[in-house]
């Protein structure tokens, strides 16, 4: 009786195995579309398209300029610390500020542009998508632009922009250049260009480009050009950068205190301006002396209009 039972058992076992092995399926090789679609189901479950969108990169902007209006205390401090150049509308001269600010010896005073900043000129800004410096240095010109009240346009040049960089500038009320001026932009109108940590020759072409009285209109927020007196021979300054060499008397120049809490986005800045009275004193043969500064394909401090550059 125990036989019987005991190979019963044995035969429903055996049934059973082979039902599940019936069962049992391999699951059907999905398709290229069944892939895509479950791509596609999962990046909308997830919002995931926008961590590639220019909208991303733009409250990205707005975060990283409430961090550095936080850090200037916005209201109070930005204005305190930027010169009174960048900060008053009306005219007024001063007494010569303290020797580091002023270039010129002969610099009796400094004087005060009467009318606002009317436009703004951003060159060599680096890459927003990929440069957290460049994000950075972007959030402190919007700022700028806002506390200038500026009536013109802001308007931004970097060779290295990709497309959704493109797009956030616009995004963000500045208007795109859309070539490559190689720094020779001359102005009529009051204009700050904004060209923290560019090379030599960038400075170098605004300045030939408005060349002679017209540099009053000029107010460069960039490299502070003693730092080049300073470091740079004054034969290897000349020939690399004539037009910085040759103003360099006629200039004032206010260093910005770099007290951002990152030390590379700001440091050895300053504000450079040209005073008109100053300006008036400059031999006549050096204005005369105006060739247009040409520079190599290969000069690691710029990249030229002749050269094109792949960006996605």
């Amino acid at each position: 009786m125990s036989t019987m039972l005991c190979d019963s058992s044995q035969v429903d076992a055996e049934d059973m195995d082979v039902q599940e092995a019936n069962a049992f399926r391999f699951s059907e090789e999905p398709s290229l579309e069944k892939i895509r679609q479950m791509q596609s189901q999962f990046a909308k479950e997830r919002d995931w398209d926008q961590f590639h969108q220019p909208r991303n990169l733009v409250l990205a902007m707005v975060g990283e300029v409430g961090e550095v209006a936080e850090l200037f205390q916005w209201k109070g401090e930005v204005k305190e610390g930027l010169p009174e150049l960048l900060c008053d509308g009306h005219y007024k001269k001063k007494s010569c500020c303290p020797a580091e600010s002023a270039v010129g010896p002969d610099n009796k005073f400094k004087v005060i542009p009467e009318e606002p900043v009317t436009d703004i000129v951003c060159y060599g800004i680096g890459k927003l998508s990929s440069c957290p410096i460049a994000r950075y240095q972007f959030a402190f010109l919007l700022l700028l632009k806002e506390l200038l009240k500026i009536s013109g346009l802001c308007f931004v040049y970097e060779p290295h922009f990709s497309q959704d960089d493109k797009a956030v500038v616009e995004e963000l009320g500045c208007s795109l250049i859309d070539h490559n001026e190689e720094g020779k932009r001359r102005v009529e109108n009051l204009t700050l260009f904004f060209m923290l940590h560019c090379g030599k020759p960038l400075y170098n072409s605004v300045l030939w480009a408005n060349w002679g009285l017209g540099l009053s209109n000029v107010i460069i927020l960039g490299n502070r050009f003693t730092s080049y007196q300073e470091r740079i021979p004054s034969r290897k300054l000349r020939e690399e950068a004539s037009y910085i060499y040759n103003i360099l008397p006629y200039t004032s120049e206010t260093p910005i205190p770099n007290t951002f809490h990152h030390s590379d986005i700001f440091n050895d800045s300053g504000i450079h301006w040209f005073p008109r009275e100053v300006l008036a004193t400059v031999p006549e043969t050096l204005w005369k002396d105006c060739a247009e500064p040409v520079y190599c394909e290969d000069d690691p401090e710029i990249v030229t209009s002749d050269v094109n550059i792949s960006v996605s």
